[in-house]
């Protein structure tokens, strides 16, 4: 009843930090006892930071103070607002976010600020589809489905980092504006003396994918990174190469597989097509493609000295049957010294185990069909009559949510490093833990996937060979956890 009338929060708010080599999330547990409520704060994974939060007249988070194991104070004070519309209408408009703006020494000696701009609004939109496909086994002729679709639109009021101070130097950052979907990009980096002279200028050189089309093919990308003296004469530059095998789609194009990746179908609905009960319904493709999905990804970095580091890419695969899961994976880099290609070293990438089967793991399987009885009101003769109408639905997004642990789908139990274009450097094998997702409801209406990201993604064992194949090296590593807290929430359950 309290969650109800909104005394309580029936989920627990999960909040994320990126900072100085540090990430994780935050969550609050409340403590029972008292009036009003206390709530401390949790990190998942669990670490030795001290947390502070700030909040306004209005009981409102205006800042976080985070402390970390070695004494430095790290604070989040620069809010950023987003908002979402649906259906023309203003779902919530709240601060999403809380940028850093101060770094202070453990001894508080040293200090670092950030300083933000305010910038153009990022607007990103989203389409959601469901169709309805009457079955078979409808006990009434009259029912007629209608599909339905919708458009989210999320606005983010964009802030920017503008200047960086210390105590010898400060970086001052400049914007300049961008066509595909708002929002600004960084044009200049300025590192001055505190006398104001310059000491180093970076320029950004973007450009942009389907540069002839129209703004919504549009794509930012940066080309090189140009660097100048004190004096102001150009440098050598670092210059960026991209995978270009296809055409990029408009972004609102419904060429996408099942996780949202560039597939190159002609889909005239975003549901997938599904069989069911033998019987085949629509005819979206949102199958996987292991070419289309690597279009736009980078693939050369050109160095100041001459030099180059190249990247070749291949699609994700899981399971015995090495099936094609959404993203690609970083299959072979090449360094080269600019000189000879004699010279070039080759690390390569192996994701199957000695029966040559897939070492990856989908953390979770997508559904996005569901069979369900709507009531439906009709009026023969004149009189309301309820019936069912047994309905197979077909959704553009998955009713259970994919499981996402470090940006990927798919994680690996086993990844092979070979080094050398033939294996002369030798190889190193890494087994990794994966972590255990538990979904509570497998029907409808579905709750949010739990992924123990934090138990997952730990090398177990390493083995070292050389480039005969005899063991150099063979390590192990146990894990532990402690202090354990867990934090409760409702869902619901059925309806």
């Amino acid at each position: 009843m309290k969650v109800y009338n909104k005394e309580l929060d029936g989920s627990p708010d999960a909040y994320f930090f990126n900072f100085a080599g540090q990430s994780g999330q935050i969550f609050f547990a409340r403590n029972n006892t008292g009036s009003p409520y206390k709530y401390t704060p949790y990190t998942k994974p669990q670490q030795d930071d001290s947390i502070r939060v700030v909040t306004d007249s209005n009981n409102r988070i205006a800042s976080w103070v985070i402390t970390t194991s070695d004494g430095t104070q790290y604070t989040f004070a620069q809010p950023e607002t987003s908002s979402l519309t649906a259906g023309g209408v203003t779902v919530y408009s709240a601060i999403t976010s809380w940028y850093l703006t101060k770094i202070t020494s453990a001894t508080g000696s040293d200090t670092i600020t950030l300083t933000y701009q305010s910038g153009a609004t990022t607007i990103d939109s989203t389409t959601s589809y469901t169709a309805f496909n009457v079955l078979p086994n409808n006990q009434n002729s009259a029912c007629v489905p209608s599909d339905y679709m919708s458009w989210n639109y999320s606005g983010t009021s964009s802030i920017y980092l503008s200047k960086i101070e210390t105590a010898s130097q400060t970086a001052n950052f400049t914007l300049g504006s961008r066509s595909d979907g708002g929002g600004n990009r960084l044009v200049s980096i300025e590192i001055e003396s505190p006398s104001g002279s310059i000491i180093h200028q970076y320029v950004l050189e973007h450009g942009y994918y389907n540069a002839g089309l129209s703004e919504v093919y549009h794509r930012l990308r940066l080309d090189s990174l140009q660097q100048f003296g004190s004096n102001g004469v150009q440098l050598p530059s670092w210059k960026f190469s991209y995978d270009n095998s296809y055409a990029l789609p408009a972004r609102t194009s419904w060429s996408q597989d099942y996780w949202g990746y560039f597939n190159g179908a002609t889909n005239s609905e975003l549901a997938p097509e599904v069989v069911y009960q033998g019987v085949s319904y629509g005819s979206g493709n949102r199958d996987p493609d292991p070419l289309r999905e690597k279009t736009g990804v980078l693939t050369k970095i050109t160095y100041p000295t001459g030099g180059t580091t190249s990247f070749t890419y291949e699609g994700n695969r899981y399971g015995s049957n090495n099936t094609l899961g959404g993203g690609i994976r970083i299959k072979q880099i090449v360094h080269h010294d600019g000189m000879s290609s004699n010279n070039d070293f080759v690390i390569k990438y192996l994701y199957t185990d000695a029966s040559g089967n897939s070492t990856g793991v989908l953390l979770q399987d997508l559904k996005f069909y569901e069979a369900l009885n709507y009531p439906e009101t009709f009026y023969p003769g004149g009189w309301a009559t309820p019936e069912q109408c047994n309905y197979l639905t077909r959704s553009s997004t998955s009713y259970i949510s994919p499981g996402v642990m470090q940006g990927s789908v798919v994680l690996y139990k086993e990844v092979t490093v070979e080094r050398g274009a033939n294996g002369e450097g030798g190889k190193k094998v890494a087994y990794y833990n994966v972590p255990s997702l538990t979904n509570y409801q497998v029907r409808w209406p579905y709750t949010p996937s739990i992924v123990e990201s934090w138990r997952g993604g730990n090398v177990t064992d390493m083995t070292e060979f050389n480039s005969n194949g005899a063991t150099q090296e063979d390590q192990s590593f146990n894990y532990t956890s402690s202090n354990e807290k867990s934090i409760k929430g409702i869902v619901v359950g059925a309806y």
